[in-house]
């Protein structure tokens, strides 16, 4: 593995197209720098950035259907040496990529099936988180100018609310039928199965530390958000009061030992 990095100059580009209140795009950039993978971050604005990325979408497959559904975070691979362009468009995509390319942790996708299960706990989870934010969002019009880009929120902010209220209405239908497939039923259920899991183990998978643990671990930062979570002030407050981990305290504090050990600083935060 070792040869494949000696020749900087035919390493391939890494751009993630990165929303920073999106915990995905959070597990994204987290996996990227574990692994070590170097990369530069473009910041996306919802409705308003959607055609741009759509068009250089376009440029990075074969079957333009294959665009019909844009959604962050997305990691664009450029290799100059091959002329070969790959865009990445999941968290999970992204990780296992990372996994490639990395010389010292080996361990990351052990167990490869176990911890794709866990992927699909994660993205179900996210789900609906995601689905409660928005109903939090469309009850609360002070949480909506959120969605609006900055500069219309600093100098039109008619305009901002306006615009924020239409992209919200956008994201809420683009995301329906995934927030509707899941409930806090679900959620609890995972959180059970952590629970029993963690109470032999420090890791979810095997003895060392996972994309699983990784994305669990942002996954319920965003039920029970900490200082890392990308959900603040009134939307935190709102998550919050939901008391979604109660009962569950142990996993909670499992969630914060693996920030505290692994997260390091999220500098590329756009």
């Amino acid at each position: 593995m070792a040869d494949r990095r000696q020749d900087s100059s035919a390493q391939p580009e890494h751009e993630l197209i990165s929303l920073k209140m999106s915990p995905y795009s959070l597990t994204a950039r987290w996996a990227l720098r574990h692994c070590g993978v170097p990369f530069t971050v473009t910041p996306y604005e919802p409705v308003v950035g959607e055609l741009g990325l759509r068009l250089r979408l376009w440029r990075y497959t074969s079957r333009p259907r294959d665009v019909k559904k844009v959604t962050v975070p997305i990691l664009l691979v450029r290799n100059a040496a091959t002329k070969q362009h790959v865009a990445l468009r999941s968290t999970l995509e992204i990780a296992t990529y990372a996994h490639t390319l990395s010389e010292i942790h080996q361990h990351f996708f052990h167990d490869a099936n176990s911890v794709n299960a866990w992927d699909a706990r994660y993205q179900r989870m996210l789900a609906y988180v995601r689905g409660q934010l928005m109903s939090d969002v469309r009850a609360n019009s002070d949480l909506t100018m959120e969605y609006a880009p900055p500069f219309l929120r600093k100098h039109m902010p008619t305009l901002a609310r306006w615009f924020a209220t239409i992209g919200v209405g956008v994201f809420t239908r683009k995301y329906a039928v995934e927030s509707a497939a899941t409930s806090i039923d679900h959620i609890r259920e995972t959180l059970a199965l952590m629970q029993s899991i963690l109470s032999t183990q420090r890791y979810l998978v095997g003895d060392e530390f996972t994309y699983a643990d990784l994305a669990m671990a942002v996954a319920i930062d965003h039920i029970a958000p900490g200082p890392h979570s990308t959900i603040h002030g009134k939307r935190k407050d709102l998550m919050l009061k939901r008391n979604i981990t109660t009962g569950f305290e142990d996993v909670v504090a499992w969630k914060d030992r693996i920030y505290d050990q692994f997260y390091g600083t999220d500098e590329k935060h756009s």
